[in-house]
């Protein structure tokens, strides 16, 4: 017999917990607007907090975990499960996770005789390598998954700019992808979460003015962005609480219908 629950019973369709994929060049505010949210532990593989400290002296719910290598990541998020007494669980990266995962996968095998392939002296990545990487960060993903509809989990990553010919047209295709080791990944990660987020530093209309940094929820241009929430397509968060300003729009998400939005 089919075990099926009802829509309104699935704690991962619960929009009050942000399940988020933050996404952008470095520098654009990702990191500091998911250490907005309440009671963080911050995963940290980038090591680069000095941001949070400055963007938040008084925040004192905060916590890091930093890792040696990814069996100690999948160990944490174990132990995560049975008990976590954090509001928010926050990965930041994914581009640098699985860096640390390519050069563990590089140093095992360097101590393997006859298991290392190498330029220079340099090792080179092989295939197995790169499906190492998808299954690690697979595995990871499925047990943040655990939390969805329990707590805020957010994943930052940066992304690239890649350039390919159009084959029918000979026109050149600019696309902004997930920066990770693999390609196959970089594109099967985002399917995972419920909210994607663009993040970007766009000048101010008064060159006096401070940059303003921004959050997209809706695809503008060559920057894909998506939400299930009913937001407006651009959140404002400079010199805010990227928190405060998602939880107001959420607010009136739910107040205003959709064509009534005043998106800015």
């Amino acid at each position: 017999m089919l075990r099926t629950i009802k829509i309104e019973e699935d704690s991962q369709s619960n929009s009050d917990y942000l399940f988020a994929l933050f996404k952008g060049d470095s520098g654009s505010g990702k990191t500091i607007a998911a250490a907005s949210c309440p009671k963080v532990l911050l995963m940290d593989f980038d090591q680069r907090t000095a941001p949070i400290r400055t963007f938040f002296p008084d925040k004192k719910d905060i916590e890091i975990i930093r890792f040696a290598n990814h069996i100690q990541v999948l160990s944490a998020l174990d132990e995560l499960m049975f008990s976590c007494p954090y509001e928010t669980i926050v990965w930041d990266s994914l581009t640098l996770s699985a860096a640390m995962c390519m050069m563990r996968i590089s140093s095992v095998k360097g101590q393997v005789k006859g298991d290392s392939r190498n330029i220079a002296g340099i090792a080179v990545n092989s295939i197995e390598d790169y499906n190492a990487e998808s299954s690690f960060l697979m595995q990871a993903v499925d047990k943040l998954k655990s939390f969805q509809g329990k707590k805020h989990v957010i994943m930052t990553a940066h992304v690239i700019q890649t350039e390919t010919k159009d084959l029918k047209t000979n026109r050149s295709v600019i696309t902004r992808t997930l920066l990770t080791a693999g390609k196959r990944i970089a594109k099967i990660i985002p399917c995972a979460f419920d909210e994607t987020y663009h993040f970007q530093v766009e000048p101010a209309m008064n060159p006096s003015d401070p940059n303003q940094y921004v959050a997209y929820t809706s695809s503008t241009g060559d920057d894909w962005a998506k939400t299930a929430i009913n937001l407006p397509s651009k959140l404002d968060f400079t010199n805010r609480s990227f928190y405060e300003v998602w939880m107001e729009a959420k607010g009136a998400a739910k107040l205003v219908p959709d064509q009534q939005l005043i998106t800015t």
